[in-house]
């Protein structure tokens, strides 16, 4: 089975990266949410894929100078505000899988925080969080907060440096842009231990392209495609 990771929420739909594109993902369909965090000025792990609020929101501001008080005013879309990664944990309840993605340095100790919190406190699982970066600094900083963590190197090739940087941190999966993915990249990367992971497929004919290849997972702005 393929597993439907809902690419910033149901974000084809709803604005990205906010409690209205996970809820609109759980309506339509989805196994797990792809989603972006960065740390803001007083501390807390937000939910935003660019460092500044610029292009997702009616503000302008970089997030790593504006604390959560001040991102709060702005509208993330439809009303919306930039949510947690506590609030994003809360809503989704358990009820979907996690692939959060370290967006910039020093994000691993404090993601990880909030992390820890769910899995002792909450009743998560280690296997409902996968922690993925393109930044091979956040992810060997995150593997040396917790050994046992589920780490995924985001990567636009499967080149063979990235497959050993993947080895040499106990990766397990391998994140790729599907432009760049065929069945013998999956086989290769497969037959070294690692789930594969796509992105960010939209199109039904590359999505069961992607299938038919043996990927693991599709992450996808329009989760009910991939069903």
């Amino acid at each position: 089975m393929t597993l439907n990771i809902a690419h910033r929420g149901a974000s084809g739909y709803e604005p990205e990266n906010t409690i209205r594109a996970f809820k609109k993902a759980f309506e339509i369909g989805t196994d797990a949410f792809g989603i972006d965090v960065h740390v803001c000025a007083s501390g807390e792990v937000v939910v935003i894929h660019d460092n500044t609020i610029d292009r997702t929101t009616n503000g302008f501001g970089k997030i790593s100078e504006m604390n959560l008080l001040a991102l709060r005013e702005f509208d993330a879309g439809k009303g919306e505000h930039i949510p947690t990664l506590q609030e994003t944990l809360e809503f989704v309840n358990k009820r979907a899988k996690m692939d959060i993605e370290l967006k910039e340095e020093g994000c691993a100790s404090p993601t990880r925080a909030v992390i820890r919190h769910f899995l002792d406190s909450e009743g998560w699982n280690r296997e409902d969080f996968f922690i993925s970066s393109f930044l091979r600094s956040e992810l060997e900083a995150y593997r040396a907060l917790d050994p046992s963590a589920l780490l995924s190197v985001l990567s636009n090739w499967a080149s063979d440096d990235v497959i050993e940087f993947a080895e040499k941190i106990g990766a397990y999966s391998m994140n790729i842009n599907f432009l760049s993915l065929d069945a013998d990249a999956v086989k290769r990367m497969r037959e070294k231990g690692f789930k594969v992971f796509t992105w960010t497929v939209n199109e039904k004919d590359d999505i069961e392209k992607m299938k038919s290849i043996g990927v693991d997972g599709i992450f996808s702005n329009f989760p009910d495609r991939v069903l």
